[in-house]
């Protein structure tokens, strides 16, 4: 009985050891700054942004002037875009970032909710190199 688990629990090794992991904690990104720009949805203009990933955080740098820090992301790769999500806080406000980042480029999506209202903006922006 003992020859058995030793013999399943080696290939439950093996095989864990060969799939390629798709889901990454915070830092599948670290080390990329995009520069672009965070647009209420429906409207046109917005503030220019820089959307930083460090160690293991995002960091909105439009956002700074409303108190909203860097926070801890997670990401997902699946083959032609690494998916992220991060939720950065300012006292009782959150935003709830969804975005991908597809070779040079990073673009999504970003719900402010404060005092019960949601409000969404767009991002978008490109590698700084």
């Amino acid at each position: 009985m003992k020859l058995r688990s030793v013999v399943l629990m080696s290939a439950v090794l093996v095989v864990a050891a060969m799939v390629q992991p798709s889901f990454a904690g915070g830092g599948a990104l670290d080390g990329k700054t995009f520069s672009g720009q965070m647009t209420p949805k429906g409207e046109k203009k917005g503030d220019a942004d820089d959307f930083e990933f460090k160690d293991g955080k995002f960091h909105s740098t439009a956002c700074d002037k409303y108190g909203f820090d860097s926070a801890a992301y997670t990401a997902k790769a699946d083959g032609k875009a690494t998916h992220f999500d991060a939720v950065t806080r300012s006292g009782d406000s959150t935003i709830t970032w969804k975005g991908e980042v597809k070779g040079d480029h990073v673009s999504g999506t970003a719900v402010m909710s404060e005092k019960g209202k949601t409000k969404d903006y767009l991002f978008a922006g490109d590698l700084k190199k």
